[in-house]
């Protein structure tokens, strides 16, 4: 299949030709990916015992609407990141960014990076 906008620019919003498939720009500016994967027999994992993973997820989504950037900024569960060592873990998209060895009282600091990320993407 050929599509004669290729290559695409990053705001450049199109439709595939020849699909029901349809590609445009999220409705928000930051994807950021929490770690929540449990694993068995205690193998060390960003959500498993003793690894807040999934509270992790629960306050960041929960700061960034107290935050009133849920529309800029989606907060997302995720599977492994391959990072379980180092984990708890957080990837942050668009700019590839990833925090390891993530706490609690690491939420704001996280909140922080992510307002300037906004920021300088709005210049």
């Amino acid at each position: 299949m050929t599509n004669d906008k290729l290559p695409i620019t990053p705001k450049e919003d199109f439709l595939i030709t020849n699909s029901k498939l349809s590609s445009r720009r999220p409705p928000y500016q930051c994807a950021v990916l929490v770690c929540t994967n449990k694993r068995d027999q205690g193998r060390v994992s960003c959500a498993g015992e003793s690894r807040p993973g999934e509270e992790i997820c629960r306050e960041l989504k929960e700061k960034v609407k107290s935050s009133g950037l849920a529309q800029k900024i989606r907060v997302i569960r995720s599977g492994c990141l391959d990072m379980c060592d180092e984990g708890p873990t957080v990837l942050v998209y668009p700019n590839g960014n990833v925090f390891t060895g993530v706490g609690l009282g690491d939420i704001e600091t996280i909140i922080e990076f992510l307002r300037k990320q906004i920021s300088r993407q709005n210049q």
